[in-house]
């Protein structure tokens, strides 16, 4: 990330770890993965574009009202690997950010 106010002078590249649990009945109901909301559901005012599939890896937009998304993920034999691009306006600046998530499969929902 570049400059952003209220970060520190430098701040680059950032990791996080965690688990997720998703259930058959998540899957079913469309609520994997989709949007950034913590509930599971599509922020409002956004709604995705341009979809396409290849094989294993699939490509998409995600449009919301201040900021726009570019993903691609692949999937593999136990989990996803996801690229995504978003623009977004900060307070009238405009703001970049580039992010990778690697996911796997952990065994069934406890």
């Amino acid at each position: 990330m570049g400059a952003i106010p209220g970060m520190p002078a430098g701040m680059g590249k950032q990791n996080m770890t965690f688990q997720k649990c998703i259930t058959h009945q998540d899957i079913e109901k469309g609520q994997m993965g989709r949007g950034a909301g913590r509930d599971g559901k599509m922020p409002e005012g956004c709604e995705f574009k341009n979809f396409t599939q290849s094989g294993n890896t699939a490509s998409y937009s995600m449009v919301c009202t201040n900021m726009s998304a570019d993903n691609r993920i692949t999937f593999t034999g136990d989990g996803f690997k996801m690229d995504m691009k978003m623009a977004m306006n900060q307070n009238g600046k405009p703001m970049n950010m580039t992010q990778h998530m690697e996911s796997r499969y952990l065994g069934p929902c406890k």
